[in-house]
């Protein structure tokens, strides 16, 4: 049995594969806002809010169908960081609410990084693989 918490190369791999998720709902749902998405025994979750947006095994169907042509783009995990101002505004110009808010519960000296694949920006700590 393999334990998530100490295989760092199956940690790394399902918090990828979160952030390539959160991409393929975005794609499928401009509206949506992300909280967190961290990596779990079973694989990985995000938190997102789809307002009244339900979701059902087709919709499922469709997210891992998206996830699939992200992964053919073979997109590039790239990161940066930001100082706290120009990180909450960078969240914000996104539209992601719940980051701005996780910014304001980070300590004052915190580091805060992001990673880009494609469009897509998430802020994270890492790390990811190198392409999807």
């Amino acid at each position: 049995m393999v334990n998530f918490k100490e295989d760092e190369r199956l940690s790394t791999l399902n918090h990828s594969c979160a952030h390539v998720m959160a991409q393929a709902v975005k794609h499928l749902y401009p509206h949506a806002k992300f909280w967190v998405g961290p990596v779990v025994k079973e694989g990985f979750y995000y938190d997102i809010d789809l307002g009244n947006d339900v979701v059902n095994d087709e919709v499922i169907a469709a997210i891992e169908k998206e996830m699939k042509k992200i992964c053919k783009e073979n997109l590039k995990f790239e990161t940066y960081e930001l100082p706290r101002a120009e990180a909450i505004e960078h969240m914000r110009e996104r539209g992601e609410k719940y980051k701005v808010e996780h910014i304001g519960d980070l300590d004052e000296d915190a580091r805060i990084t992001f990673y880009k694949q494609g469009e897509y920006v998430d802020m994270c700590v890492g790390p990811h693989l190198t392409y999807t």
